[in-house]
């Protein structure tokens, strides 16, 4: 069976997972939430830190203790944004200055608080309508489908050879560009809460571009821990983490759009 064919055939079994919690709204797209959290999480500890034994278990208990603080004592999107943004420059020196185990253990605590932010964004914005949730993981899919087949066709420059050597400028572009006509269709469909250009234009453009960046970061620790892919959990399409890295990165800046720009 071809790759294509297997990312074709685990689609088809997510999206109406997805679409499920999603539909059902509540505590079933929390758990939904949580389910994914901790299979990223698990995933992460174990590119990292396969010898460290009690790293996991940590790890989980950090990061449903600040998932259940952000979704259940209502902590504000500014501070989540704080967490998100400026405690990577907080850590990070750490990991260069003091050695590879603080390193290790910072890197996860990091990892801890961005994949719980990240669930915490994704679960506010289902308040907004199912529409407008709905919107953020078709833009995501939508956007790495039409780089992929781009690239596929015509792609020959390299976006970021070191980390993703299949990914291309042709490809980058492209999709950027196939935006356009997809923002048109959904503003013409006349969707609840996706009826304003402005929103819809600029919300597409910046979760896609900074969701392309959490993918070239979550491939680039991969190919510094030597892998192809997190995990083989599904066929064609790597780990948790390989089918997250973009929702976890442009969540945040979806939820800001939601905030700044919805009517």
């Amino acid at each position: 069976m071809t790759e294509l064919k297997k990312r074709v055939i685990t689609g088809a079994i997510l999206i109406p997972l997805v679409l499920g919690s999603l539909i059902l709204g509540s505590y079933y797209f929390l758990a939904f939430i949580v389910l994914f959290l901790i299979g990223g999480i698990y995933e992460f500890v174990n590119i990292r830190t396969i010898r460290f034994s009690l790293m996991f278990p940590l790890a989980f208990v950090l990061l449903i203790f600040l998932f259940w603080v952000f979704v259940f004592r209502q902590i504000s999107l500014f501070y989540a944004l704080i967490f998100a943004v400026f405690v990577p420059w907080i850590i990070y020196p750490f990991y260069y200055v003091r050695g590879v185990g603080v390193g290790v253990y910072f890197s996860v605590v990091l990892e801890a608080i961005l994949l719980s932010v990240a669930g915490y964004t994704i679960y506010l914005t289902r308040e907004y309508g199912f529409w407008v949730s709905l919107y953020f993981f078709v833009t995501i899919w939508y956007f790495d489908s039409a780089c992929y087949f781009v690239g596929k066709k015509y792609g020959k420059r390299k976006l970021a050879q070191l980390v993703s050597p299949r990914k291309t400028w042709e490809g980058f572009i492209g999709g950027l560009i196939s935006l356009i006509p997809y923002v048109v269709i959904v503003k013409l469909t006349g969707l609840p809460g996706l009826s304003d250009w402005k929103f819809l234009f600029i919300s597409a453009y910046i979760i896609s571009i900074i969701g392309q960046q959490g993918d070239l970061a979550e491939s680039a620790l991969k190919r510094e821990a030597g892998l192809k892919d997190s995990s083989n959990i599904f066929p064609g399409h790597g780990g948790v983490l390989d089918r997250t890295d973009s929702l976890v990165a442009a969540a945040p800046f979806y939820l800001l759009m939601i905030h700044w720009l919805w009517k």
